[in-house]
């Protein structure tokens, strides 16, 4: 059977969220960023491991907004000031969660 990307990210991001207390949100940010984009590179052929959020969200058509959003949001993370928000981290691995859902489920109906 082909490979289920979307058990592979969502048990990424458990794993990630179990491991959150005192992290710093930049790292937080970029390690859910690349969770989120590998998943999109596997499973929807997406360079998105290879461009900037701006290239990213400049070229999609396909995909959700909110998908460009919280990469957006998480590069902003990346590049801010090291701080630990365990709630903002918390809530940036929600809604990591949310999207590659709904993105999922999208292809799914339409392949």
């Amino acid at each position: 059977p082909p490979p289920n990307h979307l058990n592979t990210a969502i048990a990424s991001l458990n794993r990630l969220e179990a491991a959150l207390e005192n992290q710093p949100l930049n790292e937080i940010a970029s390690a859910t960023s690349l969770i989120v984009r590998n998943y999109l590179a596997a499973s929807c052929a997406e360079p998105a491991l290879y461009e900037t959020s701006e290239e990213f969200g400049a070229r999609q058509i396909s995909l959700p907004k909110e998908t460009t959003d919280l990469l957006n949001d998480l590069s902003d993370a990346k590049y801010s000031k090291s701080t630990t928000d365990q709630a903002k981290a918390v809530l940036f691995i929600k809604r990591s969660r949310i999207c590659l859902e709904t993105i999922h489920a999208a292809r799914n109906v339409t392949t």
